[in-house]
């Protein structure tokens, strides 16, 4: 699968933001929570996904300052669909119960004006693959529980992308999405 030349622009220019309050871009969120809904319904493929996402990234330009929400939850949803195959998450590519309760929370939080308040935004490992393939699943073996571990002191998993119960509870008490804004 193509990765889009200027997603790895955008990337690069989030590394060097200067961050003085919260960047809540309302334009981007809105395009990424909507392609993010119609890929999950199994109303696009994952090609045409990625072109919708690049394009919301592509007309907006990279600025200097960035909402991390917008590169947490593309980053999460990569690992969604194969990258050899064209396919909709419909059939043995559907996504299960809880997969569609995972990314509903993911959309919720766009729809938000919380900032993303994670630690970490980038998902995809590819030096813990290379070395798990060096060391045939050694490597993993050794430093999963570690990893783990360190996730989990991040913060609770059952609520990413929120960072707080609170936070959580209040969004979906008041979603945006059905309440007319």
């Amino acid at each position: 699968m193509r990765r889009c030349r200027s997603l790895k622009h955008w990337r690069l220019e989030t590394k060097r933001f200067v961050k003085d309050k919260a960047v809540i871009d309302r334009r981007r969120r809105d395009r990424l929570a909507e392609a993010l809904r119609h890929f999950a319904a199994g109303l696009l493929t994952n090609d045409e996904y990625e072109e919708r996402v690049d394009r919301t990234f592509e007309s907006m330009g990279p600025s200097r300052k960035e909402d991390l929400a917008l590169w947490a939850v593309y980053n999460r949803a990569w690992f969604l669909y194969d990258d050899l195959r064209t396919h909709r998450l419909t059939g043995q590519w559907a996504l299960t119960a809880e997969g569609r309760s995972e990314i509903a929370r993911w959309v919720m939080f766009l729809y938000t004006d919380q900032e993303y308040k994670w630690p970490i935004t980038n998902f995809i490992n590819p030096t813990g693959c290379l070395l798990n393939m060096v060391t045939l699943g050694l490597w993993g073996w050794i430093m999963g529980p570690r990893r783990a571990q360190q996730l989990e002191a991040m913060g609770d998993w059952n609520i990413w992308p929120f960072l707080s119960s609170q936070s959580y509870e209040a969004s979906r008490r008041n979603p945006r999405l059905l309440c007319r804004h």
